[in-house]
């Protein structure tokens, strides 16, 4: 078995790379099980805007976010050290690919559910736990953050969020947020440690597979159970399994 993994790991990559099969694991957690997080010493999480976004090299689409996404950032000494955007509602395929766009999964979340996306940490800051600190400010510390407020390991973040919390409401959601889930390539095993890590657990495995106007997704029905509607805009048929 020990084998085995590894050499399905390299073939799926190698067909990855033909741009034929895109295969994702889909992780959810309840938000109310989440451990509140506070970032290391010296680090300030903020909003980022648009404007700010689009220093970070992303593709467009992600950078022109809608009222119904989000993107929190940490800062280390004015710099971004990391950062994790959150959608709320529909989910464009798009923002949900691993190497292919055209086998982007579209997803239509559950009232109540926020999708964690393009989350990225610069290297000289991994292991310090930002992406928990992100996520648990923006769905567990608070609903909404200050564009100037900083929550550090003093204390000054406090449980309710009242470091975090500001008038304007620039991460305010549109009602309670439950269930937050993610998603990664199913070879990133960084990836899928670092959110179990953080609480959340497999719903399965969504594969999206093919070319132009002939494709197929198949994907978890434990997805559907949770009230994720899943490539019902992608182009093909979509199979239900489990």
């Amino acid at each position: 078995m020990s084998l085995l993994q590894p050499c399905l790991r390299w073939s799926y990559r190698a067909i990855r790379r033909a741009a034929v099969l895109d295969v994702k694991r889909l992780l959810v957690a309840e938000t109310a099980g989440l451990a509140p997080q506070n970032p290391p010493p010296g680090y300030q999480l903020k909003p980022l805007g648009p404007d700010q976004r689009s220093a970070l090299g992303l593709p467009r689409g992600i950078v022109a976010a809608d009222s119904a996404q989000h993107c929190l950032a940490a800062f280390y000494r004015d710099r971004v050290a990391s950062y994790v955007f959150l959608a709320r509602g529909h989910v464009p395929a798009a923002f949900h690919f691993s190497r292919a766009p055209h086998l982007g999964t579209d997803l239509k979340l559950p009232a109540g559910g926020v999708f964690v996306h393009t989350a990225f940490t610069v290297p000289e800051h991994r292991g310090r736990r930002l992406p928990a600190a992100l996520l648990s400010a923006a769905l567990g510390l608070a609903r909404k953050l200050d564009p100037d407020a900083s929550c550090d390991s003093d204390g000054s973040g406090s449980s309710d969020g009242s470091g975090l919390l500001d008038a304007s409401g620039v991460l305010a959601f549109d009602g309670p947020v439950t269930h937050a889930f993610t998603s990664m390539d199913w070879t990133n095993e960084p990836s899928r440690r670092a959110f179990t890590h953080l609480g959340f657990r497999p719903l399965g495995l969504i594969y999206r597979l093919g070319w132009s106007c002939v494709q197929a997704t198949l994907y978890p029905r434990a997805a559907g159970r949770m009230g994720i509607r899943v490539s019902e805009r992608n182009q093909g048929i979509r199979v239900a399994l489990g």
